[in-house]
């Protein structure tokens, strides 16, 4: 029960005798260990900044494809692009084409916005290829739902964002 569990009493009285009173989620502890071990090899600087490099490579490719920034300039994220859909686009057909076909999972809008936007995550242990690919699988399954053709622009829009944001970094 949630009071078993978050009783900081019973846990120290078991902690003072070397124990715990019930099994503790090890691999929690050890996925959390793994994580801080990447994010020191990492630094916090860079995981930032490639999250930051991510967001707006993201952006460019969906607005290349369509898509309209959900969130304005100045209030988006880097940890997710929020994203409506180019006219006539089942956002739940899209997840699923994605999902079952190319292997991407996206999220959906929540609420009220339930299959009205997409959400593209780009944090954690993502890397510029991952962007390519998922925006290359959007571009694809645009083209299969006869929405847009697979032309190129969206996976160009990233790539080029990639590659100026690396020229400035120089």
């Amino acid at each position: 029960s949630p009071r078993f569990y978050f009783d900081w009493k019973e846990t120290k009285t078991w902690a003072d005798k070397g124990m715990t009173p019930f099994t503790p989620a090890v691999g929690i502890a050890f996925a959390l260990q793994e994580g801080l071990r990447m994010l020191e090899e990492e630094g916090l600087d860079a995981v930032y900044e490639r999250h930051a490099r991510l967001a707006r490579a993201t952006q460019a490719g969906l607005k290349a494809l369509g898509f309209e920034l959900f969130a304005q300039e100045g209030y988006r994220s880097n940890t997710v692009t929020s994203a409506l859909p180019p006219a006539g686009l089942d956002v739940a057909a899209l997840r699923t084409m994605l999902d079952k076909k190319y292997g991407v999972v996206i999220a959906g809008g929540q609420g009220k916005m339930a299959g009205k936007m997409i959400r593209v995550g780009h944090l954690g242990a993502i890397a510029e290829g991952d962007v390519v690919q998922v925006l290359w699988a959007i571009e694809q399954a645009l083209e299969e739902l006869d929405i847009a053709p697979a032309d190129g622009r969206g996976v160009a829009a990233v790539t080029s964002s990639l590659q100026g944001l690396a020229a400035a970094a120089r």
